[in-house]
């Protein structure tokens, strides 16, 4: 198993822990999400983000097969984990997540946004790998995804003003994306200058997100 996960004939055993990392903070945060999610009956992510995470998950994990350049098979079983994990989240937003509109209109469609952007966001992750533009093991449409994601967590939350966001969930978020895998791009494929400037991006929203958070959270707390 040692070897599977951490033999690679390009990629330096650092660059490999710090992909590890970032995929078992992304699992953490997940986790928190859905234990959050049945608690409160509110999704703490929003509805688009979450629709899109869980169409690129399962693409990869069961229908693109990205070749992975280390990690083998327990690393696709790990990526198919995030898949179902994902998957429940959607059951909540399906259930909750008309709890984020602010328009009667958009909550009477709401079933309906979920389904379009579904099938949206996956025909464009597919039909973005198949034209080549993608890193090895999807890294630019997750990034752009990370951007879209840290973007509206941001919307959600000014949004949102009587609910407590967790601080834990946004620095899981952060380690996950900005700072793990970042790292690993850095070690791995230090010219990918796309990805490179989404995470750049994706860093300087995920602070403003947590410093947000932080302050609401201790605000509450106190009172």
């Amino acid at each position: 198993m040692f070897n599977e996960l951490f033999h690679s004939d390009t990629y330096s055993l650092w660059a490999m822990i710090f992909y590890y990392l970032g995929a078992v903070a992304w699992l953490a945060t997940y986790v928190m999400i859905i234990r959050r999610m049945f608690k409160d009956k509110f999704v703490e992510f929003p509805v688009i983000v979450v629709t899109g995470n869980v169409v690129w998950e399962i693409l990869g994990g069961f229908v693109i097969y990205p070749p992975l350049p280390f990690g083998g098979n327990i690393l696709m079983w790990g990526w198919r984990l995030g898949a179902i994990l994902d998957i429940i989240m959607l059951y909540g937003i399906f259930k909750y997540g008309a709890k984020q509109w602010r328009s009667p209109q958009l909550v009477k469609y709401h079933h309906w946004i979920v389904v379009f952007t579904f099938l949206a966001i996956g025909a464009m992750t597919y039909t973005y790998y198949q034209a080549g533009y993608d890193l090895p093991m999807m890294f630019n449409s997750g990034m752009i995804l990370n951007v879209v994601m840290s973007v509206l967590c941001i919307n959600l939350f000014i949004a949102k003003p009587d609910y407590r966001f967790s601080p834990y969930i946004a620095w899981s978020k952060f380690l996950a994306s900005s700072v793990f895998f970042m790292i690993y791009l850095i070690l791995a494929t230090p010219d990918a200058y796309f990805a490179g400037v989404m995470g750049v991006i994706c860093f300087i929203l995920d602070i403003i997100y947590i410093n947000m958070v932080t302050k609401r959270w201790r605000a509450t707390s106190s009172s």
